[in-house]
């Protein structure tokens, strides 16, 4: 069991207004997700979007489970795509209890 807001985590994601996808990838403890690659950086992304997983070929996860809302987006360090930080929906740090989700994608 790995947490979300693992540095050793990634997943696919799709903003649900507009459906482009992307890969948010934890930062540690208490920290936000980061979404820094698949995005061009003309997306239009506003604050308080919705963030599911994506489901795409080859995912771990199945699609639509609600991960997290955008709070911030940034133009990437060279410029070319669009960063976003988002706040994960579940606090990783309080957690009580999971569920562990058993999926087998579709080859």
């Amino acid at each position: 069991v790995m947490l979300i807001t693992d540095p050793d985590f990634a997943v696919g994601i799709r903003l649900v207004v507009g459906g482009t996808t992307g890969t948010a990838r934890g930062q540690g403890d208490g920290e936000p997700l980061v979404v820094d690659t698949g995005l061009e950086k003309e997306a239009e992304v506003e604050e308080g979007a919705s963030v599911t997983t994506s489901g795409s070929d080859r995912s771990a996860f199945p699609g639509f489970i609600p991960v997290g809302t955008v709070v911030d987006t940034q133009t990437s360090d060279g410029g070319l795509t669009l960063d976003l930080i988002v706040e994960p929906l579940a606090d990783t740090g309080s957690l009580s209890f999971l569920t562990i989700l058993l999926w087998d994608p579709a080859p």
